[in-house]
């Protein structure tokens, strides 16, 4: 096989970069299994209507970690081939920071929205 392959990697960082990417989606995934049971329990608590947001994660939050499959259908997919690994890498950074952000929101919504109807 020649160096000039499109099956093999163009640098050495190739493949380091995607498993980087799905790295960061797992740890997301993995923090979600452990703090998102923790504030269910708070939210059971309040005796009240959840916002949507808030009834999408509590449905969806378990299988988050299917997402780090984004990262390796990106590099297998991506068109330019010397441009896949980063490409890969910044779709787990992007895939991370969504699910953190809508995560973060989702969870605390009730607690805002809860402020609101007290104060």
């Amino acid at each position: 096989m020649s160096p000039s392959s499109p099956d093999t990697p163009t640098t050495p960082h190739d493949r380091l970069l995607p498993a980087i990417g799905m790295t960061n989606v797992l740890v997301v995934a993995v923090a979600a299994l452990v703090f998102v049971p923790k504030f269910k329990l708070v939210f059971d608590g309040f005796g009240g209507d959840l916002p949507q947001a808030t009834l999408m994660m509590l449905a969806t939050y378990r299988a988050w970690g299917l997402a780090a499959l984004l990262v390796p259908a990106v590099w297998l997919l991506w068109p330019d081939r010397q441009a896949r690994g980063v490409a890969a890498l910044l779709t787990g950074i992007a895939t991370a920071l969504a699910l953190t952000g809508f995560g973060l929101w989702a969870c605390y919504s009730p607690i805002f929205l809860l402020a609101e109807r007290v104060g």
